[in-house]
């Protein structure tokens, strides 16, 4: 059985999988043309959380191999990292923040609700002839966010992709449980997205994405609002409305 494109139908009941074949002709595939990333100074240890909670080195490193995370300084904020991020990876690409088309940003810290923290990213940058959006996707947001810019680039409704992913969960982290303050750190990530021209030629990579709707318990940030469970307050001395529930 055919589809309308020529491509094999999924048998009932299946999702069917992504496209992986090169771009029609006429139109480009995308490419990462530059890379940045950013990391705050201060290195938290599995030996200084030993001091925090009750834990130990060897519990952490067995369990998730992590040493070391990073943690952001009094009033650095999600975008002041994806912006120092993002000039590194324009200047490995040799795209200036004018020639951007697109700002893309994956993060479930960010600065505040609304407007997006891509938009703050795009004013710290200079970036005045993108548009630009967050994606909410928890530890995933990259992913689903390499697929959206490189849609975007494909279809050639962008030139020039910047995306980041950006995180200061030491913001919503309650360092009294152990479940949870050992996994996370701070830091930001950026790939700039171009345009290749070079045809025939195979997407540089293939992303096959899903979602389980039954295990969203299993790891959850709380915000203030009506899906709060009753058992959660915020009593305990933090500078955010958040709460991230253990997994």
């Amino acid at each position: 059985m055919q589809d309308s494109a020529g491509d094999r139908a999924a048998p009932s009941g299946q999702r069917r999988g992504p496209d992986f074949r090169a771009a029609p002709e006429g139109m480009p595939n995308a490419t990462i043309a530059g890379l940045g990333v950013s990391v705050p100074d201060q290195v938290l240890t599995n030996f200084d959380l030993e001091r925090m909670v009750g834990t130990s080195d060897e519990w952490i490193r067995t369990r998730t191999g992590i040493r070391e995370r990073r943690v952001a300084g009094e009033g650095v904020s999600t975008s002041d990292l994806a912006a120092a991020a993002s000039r590194e990876a324009l200047t490995d690409a040799g795209v200036s923040p004018e020639e951007l088309d697109l700002i893309v940003l994956a993060t479930f810290s960010p600065d505040c609700p609304y407007p997006a923290t891509a938009c703050a990213v795009q004013a710290k940058i200079g970036a005045r002839n993108a548009a630009a959006f967050d994606i909410s996707a928890m530890c995933s947001g990259f992913v689903y966010g390499l697929s959206v810019a490189q849609q975007f680039v494909r279809t050639g409704a962008a030139a020039n992709v910047l995306l980041i992913g950006a995180e200061v969960l030491s913001s919503v982290l309650d360092y009294r449980d152990r479940n949870t303050c050992i996994l996370f750190g701070d830091a930001a990530g950026a790939a700039v997205q171009g345009q290749e021209w070079t045809a025939p030629s195979p997407p540089l990579w293939a992303l096959s994405s899903g979602t389980n709707p039954t295990a969203r318990e299993f790891g959850t940030t709380f915000l203030r609002g009506k899906a709060l469970p009753p058992q959660f307050n915020f009593s305990w001395p933090r500078k955010t409305s958040g709460y991230m529930k253990p997994c």
